[in-house]
């Protein structure tokens, strides 16, 4: 299941945005939307699945819920 977490820290304010169950540069493209909702990212942490090979028809298909 793909998922998309955004957690504020109540006293600095700071975001973090976590995703699931993307690969590739999916999950980039997927939250590009709350990039420039919120701002620029200043600290980005790739997870292993994101180094994961995948198909043109897996990059090309958009999520939505």
């Amino acid at each position: 299941m793909k998922k998309i977490i955004m957690t504020v820290d109540p006293k600095t304010g700071e975001i973090e945005i976590e995703t699931t169950g993307f690969k590739g540069k999916e999950c980039i493209e997927e939250t590009k939307w709350l990039e420039k909702a919120i701002g620029k990212a200043t600290n980005i942490k790739k997870k292993p699945e994101y180094y994961q090979k995948t198909t043109k028809k897996q990059e090309n298909k958009r999520w939505r819920k």
